[in-house]
């Protein structure tokens, strides 16, 4: 169940992104869903965090340097 609600809040943050919209991520902050949830948009909407070195960057930026 919650990777399935992980997933459907990352489609919703696409789909307004790609809109134009600007989203603020809310409700995630005293967990790692947060990290997730954002890892996973940027997987889905950007090619280069699909790459190794993109994915490095993503894991440095999202998970490493938030201590998550």
């Amino acid at each position: 169940e919650n990777t399935r609600s992980l997933l459907g809040s990352a489609i919703s943050v696409m789909e307004l992104l790609e809109k134009g919209e600007s989203v603020l991520v809310t409700g995630y902050a005293q967990s790692a869903s947060a990290s997730q949830l954002l890892s996973l948009v940027q997987i889905c909407s950007d090619p280069y965090y699909r790459t190794v070195n993109g994915f490095a960057v993503l894991v440095e930026k999202e998970w490493v340097r938030f201590g998550t």
